[in-house]
């Protein structure tokens, strides 16, 4: 669990220290984005899940069952289209990198870390205006949306010139 809090600390602070420690053999990445996804739908949606769990219980177990996941669906959606895009991109801007060919399973950790940001400032952001009493007008939300993407877009690139570099055991 200190390992999970250290990557995605150091992908807030120390981004390329962080890539370039789980490139070069750290663990992590699409498991850490799995638990923070997990952390963010229970976080962000309690009140959701207590009343589909209430309705599977109490009412009807498939329409509880389909609030549920339509619930799940809506927290993860963009997160998950935006990792398998940028998975996408980083393969075919690492395709020539040297050594020959594209590291895909690194890819993907890397990938997964760049969007731990977005998803951390989401999280941050929600549970702070459900702690103050706040809701954010439409504004506010499509400012933090593009922050968070133009944070995950950097971090991407940062990624990819982290794949691109050789490696120890690599000829330069």
């Amino acid at each position: 669990m200190l390992a999970f809090v250290t990557r995605v600390g150091g992908m807030v602070v120390a981004p390329r220290a962080t890539l370039s420690a789980v490139r070069l053999g750290g663990r992590g990445g699409l498991s850490d984005l799995v638990l923070l996804l997990a952390l963010q739908f229970v976080a962000v949606h309690l009140q959701r899940i207590v009343g589909a769990v209430w309705f599977i219980v109490d009412v009807a177990y498939t329409p509880g069952v389909s609030m549920l996941f339509n619930t799940l669906a809506q927290s993860v959606l963009y997160p998950v289209v935006g990792v398998f895009a940028g998975t996408v991109v980083v393969s075919i801007a690492t395709r020539g990198r040297p050594g020959g060919k594209p590291d895909r399973g690194g890819a993907v950790d890397l990938v997964s870390l760049c969007a731990v940001p977005a998803i951390s400032l989401d999280l941050a952001l929600t549970l702070a205006s459900a702690l103050a009493g706040y809701r954010p007008g439409a504004v506010a939300m499509l400012a933090a949306t593009a922050v968070g993407a133009l944070w995950f877009i950097a971090l991407v690139g940062l990624a990819i010139r982290e794949l691109r570099r050789p490696s120890d055991g690599e000829a330069g």
